[in-house]
């Protein structure tokens, strides 16, 4: 796992980027703080943080992601992150062929 700075509308997040994570998660305080507007779904999501489980039924759709000038978007989970802004998945920075250099912390395009 690495840490880092990215934009997520247009606002400097801390962001996690995780190569075990399943989904594309956002913090219920960095959705208040920037009035970041969310679904609620019709369903609980379980989600197991590798600690505990948590759920959530509320989801970000579309949001405006840019990793090292490269942009895309994402729908994410609205979940309490544990101190990140967002949690990224592989998924996103494999279609870029991003590598994860958990030596230096960094991701390289």
């Amino acid at each position: 796992m690495v840490a880092g700075n990215i934009l997520v509308h247009s606002a400097v997040v801390i962001s996690l980027f995780d190569s075990g994570a399943s989904h594309y998660y956002i913090s219920t305080s960095f959705i208040m703080m920037h009035s970041i507007h969310y679904n609620d779904m019709n369903i609980q999501w379980e989600i197991n943080t590798g600690n505990r489980v948590i759920t959530t039924s509320r989801v970000c759709k579309s949001c405006f992601v840019e990793v090292c000038g490269r942009e895309f978007s994402a729908d994410m989970f609205v979940i309490d992150t544990g101190g990140y802004d967002v949690i990224l998945v592989m998924i996103c920075l494999s279609k870029y062929h991003a590598v994860i250099d958990c030596g230096n912390k960094s991701v390289i395009f």
